[in-house]
């Protein structure tokens, strides 16, 4: 999918080895957001060369219930080109690279995918890139990573590795919320989707301390976040959405703000409080998210049907 057509929220992003065929034959049926093919933790090193002649097969397949479909590379030299020379072909939106640490590695994926476009008939800065910031190192650099290239689409704190690196246990999720707010200001200013969550995503079994996770990462800004398994998807997609409750206060907001404008009258009262351009503002913003929401979800649906007839 081109997301200049239709604007896809990134609310869940489930994060699968692509030499599991089992598990990349089903992956189009959860309804995740994006779909990332994993070529780095999830495969064992013996493995890495065999899971790469499985990208090129699996990018359709991922791509058929109409997600956004991710490749997560090693970052590593000896598997790093080969991973990106196995990952461009068509059904590709993006490559996902880990421990960013530094913008050269950035601009050095940025040329290789380059010339790969225009090799493989590509237009041009259409493959897209998602970046895990992993390391101290890494979000010392944010800033220069986030400015090296003109494809980044998303960027998140790497919460195992991050933790691991500055020698951090993961306990209720407080341990990473500074570098996560650290990460939504940077990236907002560049017009970057910051994603994440501020706890483990390890323990895919205790569904409810994966739902408080993701309303602590909403409240610091965080626009949606991966996952291991099925399950913790509709967590994801419900949780990154607008509550309810929101949506239904911004419409009145909304209503009531271009009723005063018919009639010239300034003092806007909704509720006993005073109504503000900032707070419609905030409204209209709110109403867009939940139309891009409703829209990419009606479009799945789409795609997901008109897949299982064949």
């Amino acid at each position: 999918m081109i997301f200049e057509q239709l604007k896809n929220p990134h609310r869940s992003n489930l994060i699968l080895p692509v030499n599991n065929s089992k598990f990349v034959s089903k992956c189009w049926l959860r309804n995740a957001d994006v779909i990332t093919l994993d070529l780095e933790d999830s495969v064992l090193p013996s493995e890495k060369g065999s899971a790469r002649t499985k990208v090129k097969e699996a990018l359709p397949i991922a791509a058929q219930g109409g997600a956004d479909v991710f490749v997560r590379i090693n970052s590593e030299k000896e598997n790093f080109y080969k991973d990106i020379a196995a990952s461009m072909y068509p059904g590709l939106t993006g490559i996902h690279l880990t421990k960013a640490e530094n913008p050269w590695d950035v601009m050095e994926l940025e040329q290789i995918i380059s010339e790969l476009e225009k090799e493989r008939g590509f237009k041009p800065g259409s493959v897209l890139l998602h970046m895990g910031v992993e390391t101290a190192r890494g979000l010392l650099h944010l800033e220069k990573i986030i400015a090296a290239s003109k494809r980044l689409f998303s960027i998140n704190i790497g919460q195992e590795d991050f933790s691991r690196n500055i020698n951090v246990e993961l306990i209720d999720g407080d341990e990473l919320v500074i570098p996560n707010f650290l990460m939504v200001i940077t990236a907002v200013a560049y017009g970057v989707l910051p994603v994440g969550l501020v706890a483990s995503i390890a323990d895919f079994k205790d569904l409810d301390y994966f739902s408080r996770t993701v309303k602590n990462s909403v409240k610091i800004g965080l626009k949606g976040a991966a996952c291991i398994h099925p399950d913790q998807i509709s967590l994801l997609n419900e949780g990154f959405s607008p509550p309810k409750d929101q949506v239904e206060l911004a419409h009145r907001i909304v209503s009531i703000f271009e009723e005063s404008k018919k009639i010239g009258d300034g003092a806007i009262v909704l509720d006993g409080r005073m109504i503000e351009k900032p707070l419609v503002d905030k409204a209209l913003k709110l109403l867009e998210r939940q139309k891009e929401i409703d829209d990419f979800q009606a479009y799945k649906d789409t795609m997901v049907a008109k897949h299982r007839e064949t």
